[in-house]
């Protein structure tokens, strides 16, 4: 049986990819029309046109991950919190003991709901 490539040789060939084609698909955008109401942006028909922007060079690339990294650290932090709180909890068998617990508390007890 083959061996699945590692989940970030996955990631980072994504990345070069999709920079890579960056260079062979032209650049576009669609107008749209803002309803100031709802503030809702909608798509103008057959509206499309080629616009010119930079390419990203591959010293941005290289920065990509690092730069996106920082910007959603929060988000990361937070994650790696809660996967230490559940892997505590499991280690601990804190969820299982309780839950025991409870219920030879309430063995035999019935609640009746009339």
């Amino acid at each position: 049986m083959k061996k699945f490539p590692n989940a970030f040789v996955i990631i980072i060939s994504v990345i070069i990819l999709s920079w890579i084609l960056t260079y062979l698909i032209p650049q576009g955008a669609y107008q749209g029309i803002t309803d100031p109401e709802s503030d809702i942006t909608e798509v103008i028909n057959d509206s499309y046109g080629q616009i010119s922007a930079e390419h990203h060079s591959a010293f941005d690339l290289l920065l990509a991950i690092p730069k996106k990294i920082v910007g959603k650290a929060n988000i990361i932090v937070l994650i790696l919190l809660l996967g230490g709180c559940f892997y505590v909890i499991e280690k601990t068998r804190a969820l299982t003991q309780g839950l025991q617990k409870l219920v030879t508390l309430l063995k035999g007890k019935k609640i009746s709901i009339d």
